[in-house]
This record gives structure tokens, C-alpha cells and sequence, in this order.
């Protein structure tokens, strides 16, 4: 997304600001090389300040780092006098190859999570004709965790920290881009920020899109989601400027591997108009899906039963798969007398058990039909029992 927008990467923001502070940290990896940086901003502005109240002088070298940050950020949208030119980044945000079809999914999610510390989407979100809410009601950012989210509205969540080039809005106190900010970061795994992020991970199916995996808070949050929830998996957009031809299809398939058996990541190789598709059909109706793919003669809908003996844990993986589409053995409470003794059972509780087994298996059917697309797990087959009668 960078790349299209302007907006200098993580490697060439350091550059950037190396250049701004005249001040070599020679090749040192990214968040070493910001370290140092901001070591060398606080010395100077420190003498050049020349206070002695401490809590004073650490919020006017937070708030200036910030500011320094964002001018690098925004080289590309500023005139010759320093100030924000929006226009332009307006203007290049509605030529974006897919920023504005990831405004609009947005719109439909729960929560969005952008590592960036831009406020290009919610300027994206801003210029959609189709956003009816009113300017100040449509979108809320923030980037310490909340308890809840806000209904009726898009909320953003950046981790890293947030500074916008719109003048009214505010940005974050702090940005973790430098070495000691990334630390204390994944250091503290038992914090607000680190259950917050996980949480949402594993409740929901997330798709990756413009992020790198070189992110630590990121891959921190991937990796921990990864142990605790094995069965869940989540999707990352790998870009590649033309797909999947940029790369080997051993490379392919070691990055896949990699990503899959690390952080539960199913990889798709992508390029911008290939990330345009992949939002278009997201954002797609279960209908005009299941339409899009009968049209390319392609399967819209995979059914797997999971059977078994009684007591193997047939129930207790569903629960692990629910980024899929599940169907519990019995649509609503499995009869009582089903809890006796087949031997000893009346020919009338026999004919009960049977009839409300079909009644449950129609169901159950019914509800496989009314799924369109995607894959489907059914816990227990219909023929599950008597395959059972067979194998005693």
C-alpha cells in the first residue's frame, strides 16, 4: 500500500530521517537505527531547549521526535513551505489501486488494525460517496486499547501509534519505532495491549493486507495466537508487484510453509489489481459469490464430516474450527432418552429417537444447503451410525 501511496516504507523512513537529522547510523537494523536516531534528536533538543525540568523537557522531546517523524512521513505531500498539502493526498489516496474498495470493507468489520502510522484510511474512508454518517461519526481511531468498540462506526486501531497529516486531528503521544519502544513492547506480554490484540485474532477470521512480517508487535501477537489457537487460521497478502509471477514456485511454497507453521497465516501472492479483486470479492454477498465462481465453473462450497466413536472428540474439534462454517450434531437438545441404554429401550422410545433423528438430520441438511460458500465441518455424518452397526 505504501508504495502506490507514497509514503516511505519502515527501511526508507529511516532513511528519511537520517537525512533530516544528519546523522549516519550506518546500516544498523531498523528499529536500532531509529534508536539511535532519537538518541541524537533528544541530545540536541535538549541543548538547544537548555530546560531543567525534567517531565517538561521529556514531552517537548516526545512531542518534537513526533513531529519529525511525521515530516519524514509525509515528504511527498508537503509544499516548499513545510505545510500539509491534503489535496494532494487526497488526490493520490482516490488514484490508490485498492485503498478505496479497503475503506469500504472496512465499513462492514468490526475492527481494522493498521501498524502504520498513517491516517490514509481513514481518509479513504472520508472521501467514500457512499459513507451517509456524518464527517465527525464515521470512523474512530485509537491506539491504546479500549473495552469496547464503538457501534455505527469504523473503528482503527493503530498499535504503533498515530500521526495524521490532517491539522485538527489528534495524533498518538507516542510511536514505537524505535528500539527501546519495540521492546518494552513485546516484553510486556501480559498487558492490556497484547489480550486486546490477541483476542480479536482469535474470535475473528482476519485478512492481512499491506503488512509486513518484519513487524514485531505484529508477529508477536500472530505467533502467541498461533500457540493458543492451533485450529484458527487467519489470511496474509504477501505483494508482489505482478503476483504470484514474481517469485519460484519454490519460493512460493517455502513462504507459505513458513508463514503457515509460524503464525497460522494462509498466504496469497498478490499484486495491487489482485488485492482490488480479493476486497471486491470479500466484500461480495454469499449469492453474487457463489454466481461469481458457478461462472468460472469453479466449486463455491466444500462439506467435511467429522466422525468417529463415541467420546473421541469429534464435538471438541468444532469447537477449534470456527473461522469455518459449522453444523453441531443436533440442531437443538439431543432427546434425553437417548441417554439410556439402547437394550432396554421400549419400542416407542425407539420409534421417538428415530423420528426426531430424521427430523435433525433434515435439519442439519438444510442448514448445509442455506451455506453458499466456503468450507463446512458437520459434526457426525448421517451415515456415521450405521457404518457404527457395521464395525461392532
Amino acid at each position: 500500500m505504501s508504495d502506490s501511496l507514497g509514503i516511505p516504507k519502515w527501511k526508507q523512513l529511516i532513511e528519511k530521517l537520517e537525512e533530516k537529522l544528519s546523522y549516519d547510523s550506518r546500516g544498523a537494523p531498523e528499529s536500532y537505527s531509529a534508536e539511535q536516531l532519537f538518541q541524537h534528536y533528544k541530545k540536541r533538543k535538549s541543548h538547544q531547549l537548555g530546560w531543567t525540568k525534567s517531565d517538561r523537557l521529556d514531552a517537548a522531546i516526545t512531542a518534537g521526535w513526533r513531529d519529525v517523524v511525521g515530516q519524514c512521513l509525509y515528504t511527498n505531500f508537503r509544499g516548499k513551505n513545510g505545510r500539509p498539502n491534503q489535496s494532494a493526498y487526497k488526490e493520490k489516496i482516490k488514484l490508490h489501486p485498492y485503498l478505496s474498495r479497503l475503506g469500504r470493507l472496512a465499513q462492514d468489520a468490526q475492527l481494522v488494525v493498521t501498524h502504520n502510522f498513517d491516517d490514509a484510511l481513514e481518509v479513504a474512508i472520508d472521501l467514500d460517496p457512499s459513507m451517509t454518517a456524518p464527517p465527525n461519526r464515521r470512523y474512530h481511531t485509537f491506539w491504546k486499547p479500549e473495552p469496547f468498540l464503538r457501534r455505527g462506526m469504523v473503528n482503527i486501531y493503530h498499535p504503533n501509534g498515530f500521526t495524521p497529516l490532517r491539522r485538527g486531528i489528534k495524533g498518538s503521544e507516542n510511536l514505537v519505532l524505535t528500539e527501546a519502544s519495540f521492546a518494552d513492547h513485546l516484553a510486556n506480554t501480559n498487558t492490556e495491549e497484547s489480550h486486546f490484540l490477541l483476542r480479536h485474532l482469535a474470535d475473528k477470521t482476519c485478512l492481512i493486507i499491506g503488512h509486513s512480517l518484519s513487524d514485531g508487535t505484529l508477529k508477536n501477537a500472530l505467533r502467541q495466537h498461533a500457540n493458543q489457537r492451533p485450529g484458527h487460521v487467519n489470511y496474509y497478502v504477501h505483494y508482489s508487484r505482478h503476483g504470484e509471477v514474481d517469485l519460484s514456485a519454490d519460493q512460493r511454497s517455502a513462504i507459505r510453509e513458513a508463514n503457515f507453521e509460524t503464525y497460522n497465516l494462509v498466504t496469497i501472492f498478490a499484486s495491487s489489481s489482485d488485492i482490488a479483486e480479493i476486497l471486491q470479492m470479500v466484500s461480495m454477498s454469499e449469492g453474487d459469490l457463489e454466481g461469481l465462481l458457478a461462472h468460472h465453473s469453479m466449486v463455491s462450497r466444500y462439506v467435511y464430516y467429522i466422525v468417529g466413536a463415541v467420546s473421541s472428540g469429534k464435538s471438541t474439534t468444532l469447537r477449534h474450527l470456527r473461522d469455518l462454517a459449522t453444523i453441531e450434531e443436533w440442531p437443538s437438545h439431543m432427546p434425553t432418552v437417548m441417554n439410556r441404554p439402547s437394550l432396554g429401550l421400549k419400542k416407542t422410545q425407539e420409534a421417538m429417537i428415530d423420528e426426531q433423528l430424521e427430523n435433525a438430520i433434515w435439519i442439519k441438511n438444510s442448514e448445509i444447503r442455506d451455506i453458499k460458500t466456503g468450507i463446512v465441518a458437520v459434526d457426525r455424518a448421517p451415515l456415521e451410525r450405521f457404518w457404527n452397526e457395521l464395525t461392532r
